[in-house]
């Protein structure tokens, strides 16, 4: 997985988290703030420690998605910079479109509301183009099976939308989904559809692995610790309560991450059921009838 690293790669892998994390440090100021969230403001920034915060959480946050890279890029077809856009792409879209969920602290506001999905998303393709171009290694390239991105354009969303339907029924988590339900579904089908994108054009990094491991290790490793990184930001500049389903708390965004995880690793299962069904020879079963 690492064996290709050499201790030049890790220093450039530093430095490349380095540089991003500067310049998204610098654009953050930059960015219109019209002070309309309600939340209540975290001690980071009422002690003048957030720059400080935010940079730690920047090295952290690119540190962990370089690591993935560096596991998954050896796997992935084509040359160094093929690489490091399908990442980018892969990683930037889905950072884009979980950034827009609609919640009551952040109802969608056009403009205001692309801000950050946009900032990040870059960020992370950014990321993708440098860990690709001075980090990875040439690989041979083969096509991708064409009836793929079909099949998980169905299994994928259906489960992630039946886990976020639990979680907004059974659950009832902290969300717009009881005053918006159309728009709150019409992000989670986006949601579930990007998911399944990222997942067909990371597929070739989990090819060698068993159904399930393919599942958990997307579910888990991949879609995770990005959603993980994401969750992680909110108690840098807003203060959180630790319970309570239903409100801005740890115990709810657990909640939610956890359902999330387990719908997405649910919708790879069947992904890959379906696929293997679709793929399997016909059944040869009467051709050898004697005439």
């Amino acid at each position: 997985m690492f064996e290709f690293m050499t201790k030049k790669k890790w220093l450039t892998v530093l430095a490349i988290i380095l540089i991003i994390t500067v310049l998204r440090t610098m654009i953050q100021p930059l960015i219109p703030d019209d002070g309309s969230n309600p939340l209540p403001k975290s001690w980071f920034v009422s002690s003048g420690l957030m720059p400080i915060a935010f940079i730690i959480y920047g090295l952290v946050m690119l540190g962990l998605l370089s690591l993935v890279f560096v596991a998954i890029q050896s796997l992935l077809p084509g040359k160094k910079l093929r690489k490091g856009a399908t990442f980018g792409i892969a990683f930037g879209g889905l950072w884009f479109v979980y950034l827009l969920e609609l919640l009551p602290h952040a109802p969608w506001q056009l403009p205001s509301s692309l801000f950050y999905p946009i900032v990040d998303g870059i960020t992370i393709a950014l990321l993708g183009l440098l860990l690709g171009r001075f980090v990875a290694a040439d690989s041979e390239s083969h096509n991708a099976v064409a009836n793929r991105l079909s099949i998980a354009l169905t299994a994928i969303p259906a489960m992630f939308l039946i886990g976020r339907l639990i979680s907004y029924n059974v659950f009832h988590i902290y969300s717009l989904y009881s005053t918006r339900p159309i728009e709150t579904l019409l992000w989670v089908v986006i949601m579930g559809t990007w998911i399944s994108i990222m997942y067909t054009l990371l597929q070739p990094s989990t090819s060698s692995k068993s159904l399930l491991a393919k599942a958990i290790f997307f579910g888990l490793i991949v879609f995770g610790i990005n959603i993980f990184l994401n969750d992680m930001f909110m108690p840098i500049p807003f203060t959180l309560n630790i319970w309570g389903i239903g409100a801005f708390s740890y115990e709810d965004m657990i909640l939610r991450t956890g359902v999330d995880i387990l719908s997405v690793t649910a919708g790879v299962c069947v992904y890959e059921i379906l696929y293997n069904m679709a793929s399997s020879p016909p059944s040869t079963k009467g051709s050898n009838i004697k005439t």
